[in-house]
């Protein structure tokens, strides 16, 4: 899997980046092979990442970069799976950006949303 999610902390950026290499395999299965790289760019320089107003607000902005970049990704599936395939992938590249973060009431934010939360102490030490 060719995934990467950078950070970039002086200019109060997430940018969730997916080569389109094969997520979990999935786009060799649907016969997608290469593609561009799809990058979305996410600002949260305007939020205070110590509320829960602004971790959700960022919570929320994740979530649809993630499903802007996973959907571009498989705009050429059109398998049956096709739909559980964007959303596995959004849902994992949420993931990724919480963690990378490790911003504690983010971490909460995302762990409310999910089936999968992440544990905050593994967080919190990644942060550090």
């Amino acid at each position: 899997m060719n995934t990467q999610i950078t950070y970039r902390k002086s200019a109060s950026l997430v940018a969730i980046t997916l080569l389109a290499l094969g997520y979990s395999g999935f786009c060799a299965a649907a016969g997608a092979g290469t593609g561009p790289h799809v990058s979305v760019s996410v600002s949260y320089a305007d939020l205070n990442l110590s509320s829960t107003q602004g971790a959700a607000t960022l919570y929320q902005r994740l979530e649809s970069a993630a499903s802007t970049v996973c959907q571009k990704m498989h705009r050429y599936d059109v398998s049956i799976f096709a739909s559980l395939r964007i959303a596995e992938c959004a849902q994992h590249k949420v993931r990724e950006a919480v963690k990378k973060l490790g911003a504690p009431m983010l971490v909460a934010v995302y762990n409310a949303h999910s089936s999968k939360p992440l544990p905050s102490r593994t967080i919190l030490a990644q942060a550090r």
